[in-house]
């Protein structure tokens, strides 16, 4: 018995294989467009199988050879053996459609939505049958009657034959009601309005969400289509209006903020810190004894501080009421570990923008004896003490400190910061030898962005040492360097422009040019930092740092003038001049997103 039990599982496996090999076969066949070989093997599986799929494959090629009446003798053959498979009408309609013989093709359609059976998988093959021949109206025709019939259990099957249609409208109004009916089907429609979106070039399929979406929470304040615009809007970057819907669901959910405190982090991410600042100041204003008050609240004093940075908050006045807001929660939590986090930006704040350097360097001092404190903050309070002390003009003291973080963490990634930044004090003090040397050894940094500054400010010096006159615009010019990094911008300018004046034959102009455009880019003045940048690459454009000045213009023209297609030009420099320059591949990125390519 098991002998035999063995040999029919032989004869069984056998007889698969071979019925693969031949489906391979066929279908290869087929689409080389060797119509006669596939018939004959879709014939002999549909025989072997009696599977639909491989009938329609044969009737297929029937057709493809214009053996017009042995199709229809195949069908009318199956249709007595099958009376209750309307597929069947199906394909004689097809059949007939192909002849030219459009009425009686409709006479067969008819018949079949006619007398379509309230039977779902029978529907399911009825549509597939018209959607495989792409007779979408009819198909649609089918999944409008069926829904009636079964209770809509065909809205996604009617949104992908108006998928297949691109009739988006219609597809997504289905795609919707599909999901009203069953919300246990969010991540699937999701998924698929996601696929869209990404293929959606001109916004076609965006604005048609969007509308519909808005549509329906007016009319019906489905939670689930809130959820979904939501989506859509995060999608889009549009955190605004994502923030707006957030709140209105964490209100009448009583979310404890958590949806709200996510779109302030995506805000926060994508830098939309105005966004970003009305979702964190919602969880806040929640009070304290909500789950995520302190993470607003950091992540808040965070937004705040870089809308500082950025000079979306530039005002006295602004600036000390987020001071304030530091303090009150350090007195609140101490200086501890639970503060470390934005330590580093008060002093800076501090510092660099309200002129409070004893305040910066005492809260440093303090916040280095935290216990327990981690060697990663340590190390990070150390280098902003130093960079406070070369803003307070005391260059040693900088030195000094910028060297323990070298001798304490040799090995942290900060460390070849601080070299960089002690060479520099080195340059302002007008040791130029001693600041070239430690940037010689920096070329060879990890951080490609140190590496290349390293190389650069090297060069720099090279080139404008040697004589007396060399000597003295190097030093002048450091004094400008020094001066705009103490955000004194009247002298760093009135002194760039007498380099350019009084040094024109000298190297050392290029990067006066250059120092104008970062002052002007602090004081928001881009049209005057574009001309500086402009003359710099014009004139300089054997520079070594040409290729970071015609980047940087055509960010300025990109993102702050809105000069798209000057942009896309200053891309396409660096693309073809400098092409092993760092910046050729987000140039290139950015190019083709511009140019369409």
């Amino acid at each position: 018995m098991k002998k035999l039990l063995y040999t029919l599982l032989i004869i069984y496996f056998a007889l698969v294989l071979v019925a693969q090999e031949d489906m391979q076969l066929a279908m290869e066949y087929f689409n080389a467009k060797e119509f006669e070989k596939a018939e004959v093997l879709f014939d002999k599986l549909y025989k072997s199988k009696k599977s639909k799929f491989y009938f329609d494959y044969y009737l297929d090629c029937l057709i493809f050879q214009e053996k017009f009446k042995e199709a229809e003798n195949k069908i009318e053959k199956e249709q007595k053996s099958h009376p209750d498979d309307l597929t069947f009408y199906i394909d004689l309609g097809y059949l007939k459609k192909m002849q030219g013989d459009e009425a009686e093709a409709e006479k067969q359609y008819k018949y079949v939505l006619k007398n379509l059976p309230s039977n779902y998988n029978s529907i399911s093959n009825i549509g597939n049958s018209f959607q495989r021949k792409k007779e979408y109206t009819w198909a649609e025709e089918v999944y409008l009657k069926a829904n009636l019939m079964l209770n809509s259990q065909f809205l996604q099957h009617l949104a992908n034959v108006y998928a297949s249609q691109r009739k988006y409208d219609e597809m997504v109004s289905a795609y919707l009601d599909y999901l009203s009916s069953d919300v246990t089907k969010y991540q699937t429609v999701q998924s698929i309005f996601s696929s869209y979106l990404q293929y959606d070039v001109n916004n076609e399929f965006s604005d048609i969400l969007q509308r519909q979406l808005i549509m329906r929470i007016q009319k019906e304040g489905k939670e689930i289509f809130e959820e979904l615009i939501i989506w859509f809007y995060t999608e889009n970057n549009n955190f605004m209006n994502a923030l707006v819907y957030s709140k209105s669901l964490d209100k009448r959910k009583n979310e404890n903020g958590i949806r709200v405190f996510r779109i302030g982090q995506l805000a926060s991410e994508n830098e939309d810190y105005a966004t970003a600042n009305s979702a964190f100041t919602y969880v806040v204003e929640k009070g304290s004894l909500y789950p995520y008050y302190y993470q607003a609240k950091f992540a808040l004093l965070n937004v705040l501080y870089q809308q500082v940075i950025l000079g979306q908050l530039s005002s006295e006045e602004e600036i000390i009421k987020l001071e304030n807001s530091y303090l009150s929660l350090i007195k609140e939590l101490g200086i501890s570990n639970r503060t470390v986090d934005f330590i580093v930006d008060l002093a800076h704040l501090q510092a660099f923008y309200l002129n409070k350097s004893e305040a910066a360097i005492e809260l440093l001092q303090e916040a280095l004896n935290i216990p327990n404190l981690s060697e990663e903050f340590k190390a990070k309070f150390m280098v902003k003490l130093a960079d406070i002390y070369v803003y307070a003009e005391k260059p040693w003291d900088a030195v000094l400190t910028y060297a323990k973080v070298e001798e304490f963490f040799p090995n942290a990634e900060i460390t070849d910061d601080a070299k960089f930044k002690k060479a520099k004090v080195y340059f302002y003090l007008g040791e130029f030898k001693w600041a070239q040397d430690q940037w010689d050894i920096l070329k060879g940094s990890p951080s490609k962005l140190i590496s290349n500054d390293a190389i650069y400010w090297s060069h720099f010096i090279d080139e404008n040492s040697g004589s007396d006159s060399l000597q003295n615009s190097l030093k002048t010019y450091a004094s400008a360097d020094l001066f705009f990094y103490q955000r004194n911008y009247d002298k760093a300018l009135k002194i760039s422009d007498s380099i350019i004046n009084n040094f024109s034959a000298e190297p050392v102009v290029p990067m006066a040019y250059y120092l104008k455009y970062q002052v002007y880019m602090q004081l928001k003045d881009y049209i005057n930092a574009a001309e500086n940048l402009d003359v710099f690459y014009e004139k300089y454009s054997y520079s070594m740092w040409a290729d970071k000045a015609i980047f940087e213009l055509a960010q300025l023209y990109d993102y702050y003038l809105d000069e798209k297609d000057k942009a896309a030009d200053c891309y396409k420099k660096i693309l073809f001049d400098f092409q092993g320059s760092i910046y050729t591949e987000p140039s290139r990125e950015r190019y083709r997103e511009l140019s369409g390519l």
